[in-house]
């Protein structure tokens, strides 16, 4: 059986991913504050998180906070609409540098062709008529039951191509993994408690936790099968989460006997994921 599918599908059990703002504080560049986000965005998109919640510790800023999330927004854009979206700021200066997520909606057509599916920004609406921004392909024509706010993403159809107009539906990728949603909290004790109370398992990483074990992956999957997801907490890189706040389900070391005499944020991001992916799918 082949591990490779594409276009991949979401998660049966949603994962939502905690990480502080203060992940970028060791940067001291804006360069290297894009090159971070920009590995912790390739992350998020390459193990399907569905969501991933930036919050505030003692080292965070609320200049790393608002880069972080505009980085992340701005990577799981698909790159056709992005200058629609996203104006020109200095925060972006490096933006050309970023690596590719090349989800399945960044992908769109190089031409028109009915019954292929994309996503667009509302330009206009009127009447029931909406003009919608596709890229390279121009603008097409959705028909649709009220307005729709100017600047809003649409997952749209290709229905009939009449000449040089292009006639749209309402669509949606249904399955399809096309990114995850960004969000800010506060502190990540509040957090935690919600989440747990919204039916997920909260997973912290410390290299105080435990020790990831094929018997505590297979408790973990047997509790998972009553949850709605996993809420995984990573700590920041100057102090890693405090293991007697918040509501933990799991605290796992996920880096077992590790080699340097820390592990960053990002590297404890990438190391658990790629075990939780075992039997999260």
């Amino acid at each position: 059986m082949s591990c490779f599918r594409w276009p991949p599908l979401k998660r049966k059990k949603k994962i939502v991913t905690l990480i502080p703002s203060s992940v970028l504080s060791v940067d001291s560049s804006l360069l290297e504050k894009t090159y971070k986000a920009g590995y912790l965005s390739r992350t998020l998109a390459l193990y399907r998180i569905d969501e991933v919640i930036i919050y505030s510790d003692a080292n965070s800023t609320n200049f790393d906070a608002k880069f972080l999330e505009l980085i992340l927004k701005y990577q799981v854009t698909p790159p056709h609409i992005k200058k629609k979206l996203f104006k020109k700021s200095r925060l972006l200066r490096y933006a050309g540098l970023l690596p590719p997520v090349r989800l399945p909606n960044h992908d769109p057509p190089k031409e028109a062709r009915v019954g292929y599916i994309l996503d667009g920004i509302i330009e206009n609406c009127r009447e029931g008529i909406c003009h919608v921004f596709l890229g390279k392909l121009s603008e097409g024509i959705l028909r649709i039951d009220g307005n729709i706010s100017e600047g809003k993403i649409v997952t749209v159809k290709i229905h009939k191509i009449a000449g040089d107009k292009i006639y749209l539906k309402k669509s949606d990728w249904k399955d399809i993994y096309t990114g995850y949603k960004v969000r800010r909290s506060k502190g990540v004790e509040e957090i935690t408690l919600r989440l747990s109370r919204d039916g997920y398992l909260v997973i912290g990483t410390s290299r105080l936790g435990s020790c990831i074990t094929k018997d505590l992956i297979n408790e973990i999957e047997s509790k998972l099968t009553k949850k709605k997801g996993i809420a995984l907490v990573i700590g920041g890189p100057y102090k890693g989460i405090d293991i007697n706040k918040g509501t933990y389900d799991y605290v796992l070391n996920t880096v077992i006997n590790q080699g340097t005499i820390t592990v960053r944020s990002e590297e404890a991001l990438i190391s658990t994921l790629s075990i939780l992916n075992l039997f999260t799918n």
